[in-house]
């Protein structure tokens, strides 16, 4: 009888020195203790991009119509390396299942893309993920909302040689009726070569100007843009083909 009591009391010390014991022990042994607090899961960081887009006019001095397009741009990450960037779209914000990804481009290429598949009445908001050589992502853009609104404006433009005064191509035009339009730049094209910026003037200046500056035989086309003050594109005119008379015509 004393004996089993003996051992009722030993067996009770131990789950006592049992109870006792510190849940930092518990816990080296792999097992939290019950209401620990749980280790925080490791957050990854990617490398930040500087991403900028703009609604453009492309092409305002081609043989086809100008479109706009939503033309982005953005810049290498530093400290890592980047195989493919991903352009992301979201068309309106209210419905994130439409993000798409319209263009992938290869690290070595030039870092723009113009978005065209665009609509008025819509907003477009562009990031860029970049990509390195395991598919995995290693950096990250901001993000940029562009709002389609209307149509650009059609100006009545016209455009003719003469050799009133001095020989030369005369071009005028009608005035905007878009209340954001801040000036007009008269830009030209002679023979498929770049287009030039030749007059630009503030919203209630002189709506006309004459080319000087072209040679017997020269095909130049013109086009003229009106711009808000932050550059973008509300109307145009044009383009108008003017063929320069050549110098036997001329002499005439």
């Amino acid at each position: 009888m004393r004996r089993s009591r003996l051992a009722r009391l030993a067996g009770s010390l131990v789950l006592m020195a049992a109870l006792m014991v510190p849940s930092s022990a518990l816990a080296s042994t792999g097992t939290a203790a019950p209401g620990a607090a749980q280790p925080a899961p490791a957050t990854v960081t990617v490398a930040p991009i500087k991403l900028t887009c703009s609604l453009e006019l492309q092409n305002p001095l081609g043989p086809a119509a100008a479109v706009r397009a939503n033309v982005c741009r953005w810049t290498a990450p530093a400290g890592v390396a980047v195989t493919t960037y991903r352009l992301w779209r979201v068309k309106d914000a209210a419905k994130p299942s439409s993000r798409i990804l319209v263009a992938a481009i290869a690290a070595a290429e030039p870092l723009r893309y113009a978005d065209r598949a665009i609509s008025s009445g819509h907003s477009y908001t562009y990031y860029v993920a970049g990509v390195g050589a395991d598919g995995k992502r290693v950096a990250l853009s901001n993000r940029v909302t562009i709002h389609i609104g209307r149509p650009v404006q059609a100006l009545r433009m016209a455009c003719a040689f003469t050799t009133v005064g001095t020989d030369g191509v005369a071009c005028h035009w009608s005035a905007s009726t878009r209340p954001a339009i801040a000036r007009y730049v008269l830009i030209r094209s002679v023979d498929g070569a770049a287009r030039q910026r030749l007059y630009s003037t503030w919203k209630h200046g002189r709506r006309a100007f004459r080319d000087i500056d072209v040679k017997p035989g020269q095909t130049v086309r013109y086009a003229v843009l009106a711009v808000t003050a932050s550059g973008r594109v509300v109307g145009l005119g044009g383009p108008v083909v003017v063929h320069v008379p050549d110098a036997t015509a001329t002499s005439r």
